[in-house]
């Protein structure tokens, strides 16, 4: 690994050469130049950085590579602080992705870390992947400046309170569950504003939802805001209980599970400690 500190061209400059370290572990660390991976493929991508599942040849090591572009100064000093923060904190939890390693070249950064299991791929399909969506940057951005999730109460002035932050959680569980926008994203936004605050209150009927859940739903998407529930309310309601017992029994059963498990791993001992005379 390139040494990034201090952040300074110098320590840049000493990181440009296509070679670099890779410490997988406190007993392994290999030399290697970028002929030494091999690229299996894009596994993510994103608007400034595409991550790549590589192998290195000779340990056999699977990982994921970042490569951030950049061809900014400030851009790059950003890069350098990651890097050092990477370094500072390598592998110094075992719950975090580990970091083995990295790079700097023209124009972009390479990146090298655990790679995760991937199984769970088929949750992203459908509506899952828009969940990526719903961070919290992308939904300030949207819900404030975007006429479709207008709220019922801004034309008239009124101050906004924990019930306009309902109204959001209702039109993204609207969204979530139907796959659209509850109101319609072309045409005069002057019409979308009456439609959002002088028509009807928003309702979801999908069969497929629970009753629990579509009234959860559909108590957060009520226009008049004093029928609208508040922040205390949500967690009484029957929706959320229940997924809290549905939790707690996942639980339970994880347990029990385990301990059945360690019986019969050890059943020998458990029979002379718990039925010898």
């Amino acid at each position: 690994l390139c040494d990034f500190s201090p952040l300074s061209s110098s320590s840049t400059k000493n990181c440009n050469a296509n070679h670099g370290q890779l410490r997988l572990s406190d007993t392994e660390l290999y030399a290697f130049t970028a002929n030494d991976l091999i690229d299996r493929g894009i596994i993510g991508k994103g608007s400034y950085e595409v991550v790549y599942k590589m192998e290195h040849e000779k340990s056999g090591k699977m990982m994921a590579v970042r490569r951030v572009y950049s061809d900014q100064s400030a851009e790059a000093t950003e890069i350098l602080n990651e890097l050092n923060m990477f370094m500072t904190t390598a592998n110094s939890c075992p719950r975090l992705i580990q970091f083995y390693g990295g790079f700097l070249q023209e124009g972009y950064c390479d990146i090298f870390m655990q790679l995760m299991d991937t199984s769970l791929d088929h949750f992203y399909e459908c509506v899952y992947h828009r969940l990526n969506q719903f961070i919290p940057e992308n939904i300030l951005a949207c819900v404030a400046f975007t006429p479709e999730r207008l709220l019922p109460i801004e034309p008239t002035h009124r101050v906004h309170d924990d019930r306009s932050a309902i109204w959001s959680l209702g039109i993204i569980l609207h969204e979530l569950s139907t796959r659209y926008l509850p109101f319609p994203t072309s045409g005069n936004a002057f019409e979308l504003a009456i439609e959002i605050c002088q028509g009807p209150s928003l309702e979801l009927t999908i069969d497929r939802l629970s009753h629990h859940c579509k009234e959860f739903a559909n108590t957060r998407l009520n226009k008049d805001e004093k029928r609208r529930s508040a922040y205390e309310q949500l967690f009484e309601h029957p929706f959320v209980q229940q997924a809290k017992e549905l939790l707690q029994a996942q639980h339970f059963v994880a347990y029990f599970s385990n301990m059945i498990g360690l019986v019969g791993k050890h059943a020998n001992t458990f029979d002379q400690i718990c039925f010898r005379s």
